[in-house]
């Protein structure tokens, strides 16, 4: 080795050493700090209060506010809307599968299936022989006019 290779040799050695000695200084320093931080956050004495217990009577409600749910829940629906005129349960009573719960008014869907029945198209007073002979078409619609019944 010559000269020179070996002086730069010793300056590169020098120089690791130094940045090593500095990472190892540096994480000392870190941890010391770190160390006094905890030292100084530590939490205050906490206060205690105690009570003698006593027997007292049993208090069978509480008032107080919130909200709760069930556990064990059904959620009703009818297939028709209307007015409800009957309940025929009372609030948490134990009900049978099929039982009727509530009659709803049964006026407004007696009208609508009055007026869903049908209504004849011929005149009751022409025969169905009439209506089928070369007189009537049938793709034609025959115009009469409704009379009093006699």
């Amino acid at each position: 080795m010559t000269r020179g290779t070996t002086l730069r040799m010793i300056i590169m050695l020098i120089i690791a050493g130094v940045l090593v000695g500095g990472l190892v200084a540096f994480q000392d320093f870190k941890t010391s700090m770190i160390e006094k931080g905890i030292k100084g956050t530590s939490t205050p004495p906490q206060a205690v209060s105690t009570v003698v217990a006593q027997e007292s009577v049993w208090q069978p409600t509480v008032e107080a506010l919130g909200s709760f749910s069930a556990s064990k829940q059904a959620s009703l629906s009818a297939e028709v809307s209307g007015l409800v005129t009957s309940i025929q349960f009372a609030s948490g009573q134990k009900v049978r599968l099929g039982q009727t719960l509530v009659e709803l008014n049964p006026a407004p869907l007696k009208a609508q299936l009055a007026r869903r029945k049908p209504r004849p198209r011929w005149p009751s007073s022409i025969s169905s022989a009439t209506r089928h002979s070369s007189g009537f078409r049938r793709s034609a619609r025959p115009r009469w006019t409704p009379t009093a019944p006699r």
